[in-house]
């Protein structure tokens, strides 16, 4: 059944409010409608994050995590948000399909069937096929801030290596100098090759966050010309 099942997941990672290009919301609400998780990430910065309701706005739009953290906090939550969002989604799933059948949820189920159920459910979310698209604000507020974000970019792919199913990350950065994002690294396994092409991201501009949702979302559908073939 995991073969037959692949989970698609955006992790936006902010540390401000976007100030142009739509609605971050409704473009997460756009994504989770075509099957995607939408989770967000709030970097702090002396304690606070501008962002904080657009960050929870997204991932509850999206379906997914919404965390605020501080800085050395990234790389852990990256994963963490990953895989619970991953457990969540499914959780979801089984529940509806129980009340469907049986018709009782999880909660109301006899303990011993539910201890199966979330047997079955951990090792679901540890077999099925993962694809990430990780998306770094690289606007010119993130500058001393995006060392940490590119580290917990690469550790989020070493984690997800220990995973029993197929696990892929994308890498995209926003934004360009019209204001969209762009693809830096297609979806990859390979640690020295993202290592590689993430050295490149460099900070500065605007943060248009919905057109970055909207770009990301659509490596799930169709493959875009990778900046590293764009010279």
């Amino acid at each position: 059944m995991s073969d037959d099942i692949t989970m698609k997941v955006i992790n936006i990672v902010t540390d401000g409010c976007s100030n142009i290009g739509g609605d971050p919301g409704q473009a997460a609400l756009k994504a989770h409608g075509s099957g995607i998780i939408v989770n967000a990430i709030g970097i702090l910065d002396g304690g606070k994050n501008s962002a904080k309701g657009e960050v929870e706005g997204i991932a509850q739009s999206g379906g997914g995590v919404a965390d605020l953290i501080s800085l050395d906090e990234l790389s852990k939550t990256l994963t963490s948000a990953t895989m619970g969002s991953v457990s969540n989604t499914l959780t979801g799933v089984v529940d509806r399909e129980l009340k469907e059948v049986l018709k009782k949820g999880m909660d109301d189920i006899h303990p011993e069937m539910r201890f199966q159920v979330v047997d079955f459910i951990e090792r679901l979310t540890d077999e099925v096929r993962l694809k990430v698209v990780v998306v770094i604000d690289a606007s010119g507020s993130m500058a001393r801030k995006l060392p940490e974000a590119k580290r917990g970019t690469v550790e989020l792919l070493k984690s997800l290596r220990g995973r029993k199913g197929q696990s892929s990350i994308a890498l995209v950065c926003y934004p360009t100098e019209r204001n969209e994002a762009y693809l830096l690294k297609d979806f990859t396994d390979d640690i020295d090759k993202l290592e590689k092409t993430i050295i490149e991201v460099t900070p500065g501009g605007c943060t248009p966050t919905a057109a970055a949702i909207d770009f990301a979302a659509g490596l799930f559908e169709e493959k875009p010309l990778a900046y590293e073939n764009m010279v």
